[in-house]
């Protein structure tokens, strides 16, 4: 029927069979110049995944993998010449391995944390011994919040019939930041987070300033919470309906306070 002019969807039609196998008799025809026998002869097939995962094949890939470990997973498979699939089974049923992300740690050298150490001792000591009965202590820190969208490009999906209606996450060359400063008490005494004007700079008289005035207008004398839910609630009343993002760790968070 190739060779009659017939067109492929017609073939497919007359012999009931798919459309990418026509055209690829059509397309192995034109190669060999219309030889029938050389594209009807059967085509050399790959092992199947049990039979190419030999004990030594496995041997030969664990010493790979203990060499580079950071080695990806189609490098391997282009290495020991199998598909993409056999190298995960081989990985996952007869290494016992699984791809991990790598995960960001803050690098401590021996003396950072010897001196660490030895802070968190001289903190503690000075809490449970002040030189002076009856002392508030203050715990203060500053951070600075970006204004654009957060995006996981990996796990932030959109269901949607073609890519054209995506929403795109807009993202700015130089984001704007905000500095949000927070401060808890040894009595228990929560400030609310302040938020500094845009490219104000403090320095230590500044905060002192901050805390004798911002802390006692935005706060009671004492606040006391019975849960974690509501301590989170009311330190995210200064941001609430701004459209500010709040980021916590697991924690601070869960779907019913979400929805809350």
């Amino acid at each position: 029927m190739i060779r009659a002019g017939f067109d492929n969807r017609d073939i497919v039609a007359a012999a009931q069979c798919a459309l990418n196998t026509v055209k690829t008799v059509r397309e192995e025809l034109e190669e060999c110049e219309g030889d029938v026998k050389s594209v009807a002869s059967r085509k050399p097939h790959r092992k199947r995944s049990d039979v190419a995962r030999s004990p030594e094949f496995v041997k030969e890939l664990q010493k790979k993998v203990r060499k580079d470990r950071g080695k990806g997973i189609r490098s391997l498979a282009r290495e020991m010449n199998v598909g993409v699939t056999t190298m995960k089974r081989a990985l996952n049923e007869d290494l016992r391995y699984h791809s991990y992300k790598r995960r960001k740690g803050q690098l401590l050298t021996d003396e950072a944390r010897k001196n660490r150490l030895k802070k968190a001792k001289k903190l503690l000591n000075k809490v449970k011994h002040p030189v002076e009965p009856g002392t508030l202590w203050f715990f203060s820190d500053e951070k600075n919040f970006c204004q654009d969208q957060l995006q996981n490009a990996q796990n932030n999906r959109w269901l949607a019939v073609s890519p054209h209606e995506v929403p795109r996450v807009m993202k700015t060359k130089f984001p704007q930041t905000v500095m949000v400063f927070g401060c808890v008490s040894s009595d228990d005494d929560v400030m609310r987070p302040h938020i500094f004007k845009e490219g104000l700079r403090l320095n230590s008289d500044g905060y002192v300033e901050l805390l004798s005035k911002a802390a006692p207008e935005q706060s009671p004398p004492a606040t006391y919470f019975e849960s974690v839910p509501e301590m989170v609630k009311y330190m995210a009343q200064e941001v609430a309906g701004t459209g500010r993002s709040v980021t916590m760790d697991r924690f601070f968070t869960s779907v019913p306070l979400v929805e809350d």
